[in-house]
């Protein structure tokens, strides 16, 4: 049985929440939290498999709650599960590392189908048709692909130290569209965030410099 820890301010959401995994025999909701400080305090005293996390929490952001599970309980599996669908959380959902991230007008079963797939290694992103232009389900690919062409490039790039923008300008390509291989670029080498990526790059570290051969 895995354990959930449920981060979300609004006990109605919760509630509806924990319906979903009520006759669950594989994941529970082990503990619940309004609050990034109620939250934390859970996490020193439990342990936790995943993470289901709201964006907006009365005492701060569940942003930082997630950049925290990263960095100090690697092995928690956190969604991020909002009513935001606008670019600049998803982008920094994914940037600090986050297993999925999901908005809440959702149907209830997509959160079951998000676990099965969070908890085998996989990153899952379900937005809105909107934001579905930068992350969307085809840029998630299972650890071990192969870089297309376009991706080596993309990589290689990223090595010389090129951003994202400059990526765009060289390749002739919109900046999402860059966004998007380099999540790819991610989820094949079973990196978590883009800080993992330019360690290694900058490491020159043989798995990544033989990519670029």
């Amino acid at each position: 049985m895995k354990n959930i820890l449920l981060v979300d301010d609004h006990p109605f959401m919760r509630r509806g929440i924990r319906t979903v995994f009520a006759e669950s025999t594989d994941y529970k909701i082990a503990a619940e939290a309004a609050m990034v400080s109620e939250a934390l305090e859970l996490l020193s005293k439990q342990e936790f498999d995943i993470a289901i996390v709201d964006v907006s929490l009365p005492d701060g952001s569940g942003l930082s709650l997630l950049k925290y599970l990263v960095q100090q309980k690697p092995h928690i599996r956190t969604i991020i599960l909002t009513m935001h669908k606008e670019d600049p959380y998803l982008a920094k959902a994914v940037q600090l590392g986050a297993s999925a991230y999901l908005v809440k007008d959702m149907a209830p079963e997509l959160l079951l189908e998000t676990i099965e797939k969070v908890v085998k290694g996989e990153k899952v992103f379900h937005v809105s048709t909107k934001v579905a232009t930068v992350v969307n389900e085809s840029v998630i690919m299972p650890k071990g692909s192969k870089l297309s062409e376009r991706e080596k490039a993309v990589l290689e790039l990223l090595h010389q130290g090129k951003t994202l923008t400059q990526i765009a300008d060289l390749l002739e390509l919109n900046v999402k569209t860059v966004f998007t291989y380099r999540i790819r670029i991610l989820n094949k080498l079973g990196l978590k965030n883009n800080e993992e990526l330019m360690q290694k790059l900058r490491g020159n570290e043989p798995e990544i410099i033989k990519l670029l051969i």
